[in-house]
Parts: C-alpha cells; structure tokens; sequence
C-alpha cells in the first residue's frame, strides 16, 4: 500500500476517491466470484436433479419387472425353484 501524503482539502478528496476506486475494484472481483460460485452451484443442482430422475425411471423399469415376474409367478408361468436349484448347483 503506497504511502499518500494530506496536506490540503484537494489531497483528502484525492484519497477518498483512491480508496472509493480501490473498494469497488475488490467488490466488483467479489461479486464476479460469487456469480461464478452461484453459477457452479446451480449447474451442479441441475446435474443431481439429472442423475436423480434417470435413477428414478430406473428404479421404476425394476419395480415394473419385480412386479411382472411376481405375476407370472403366481399365475405358474415360472417356477422359480428351477432357477434357484441352478443357483445353488455351482
């Protein structure tokens, strides 16, 4: 920080606004940040909200097949102690 000497009114009102310039330099990088950090903050929001719907369409397409074996298997279209006597042969 250089050193400014005050020696008359014109000085003072100098320095006011050096340190006026200085303060929204700083402020405006601040704000430049923050819009930079909100803006990361929204895209990776937006990614989540993303990954979560394909999981849940996911987890629905599984359930709609739990649920579709479940009926064939009460309707005796699938025996599924075949398939566990082949599970437990290895």
């Amino acid at each position: 920080m250089e050193q400014f000497q005050i020696k008359n009114p014109v000085d003072f009102q100098n320095l006011i606004e050096i340190k006026k310039d200085e303060l929204k330099r700083v402020i405006q990088q601040n704000i430049k940040e923050l819009e930079e950090n909100i803006e990361n903050e929204f895209d990776l929001f937006e990614f989540n909200i993303f990954l979560s719907c394909i999981g849940k369409d996911k987890l629905n397409k599984a359930t709609e097949r739990v649920r579709e074996l479940r009926r064939k298997v009460n309707n005796g279209e699938i025996i599924l102690s075949k398939y566990e006597d082949m599970l437990n042969e290895d």
